[in-house]
């Protein structure tokens, strides 16, 4: 019965042990992930405050309103059972 409990015992030591380095490795294998997620994020910050500053200055330079004669949607070419009421 102590043979039988000995080899429990090393078979736990040697699954936790295969554990740790899959867990490692799985680690490893995950840092360009990690790079390149946090490159992207940088990325779409940058982006927003260029679009931020870009809002910004058009803001002020042109009215805020949209202009009155934009005129209808419906193009003048459409038959009478397509046309919207």
């Amino acid at each position: 019965m102590d043979i039988a409990i000995l080899i429990f015992r090393i078979g736990i030591g040697v699954g936790a042990v295969l554990v740790g380095l899959g867990v490692i490795m799985i680690a490893l294998s995950l840092r360009p992930v990690a790079r390149d997620a946090r490159a992207l994020a940088s990325d779409a910050r940058r982006l927003a405050n260029l679009a931020e500053r870009e809002l910004a200055g058009r803001s002020t330079s042109e009215p805020a309103t949209p202009s009155a004669s934009a005129g209808p949607v419906q193009s003048p070419d459409t038959r009478e059972d397509e046309q919207i009421a």
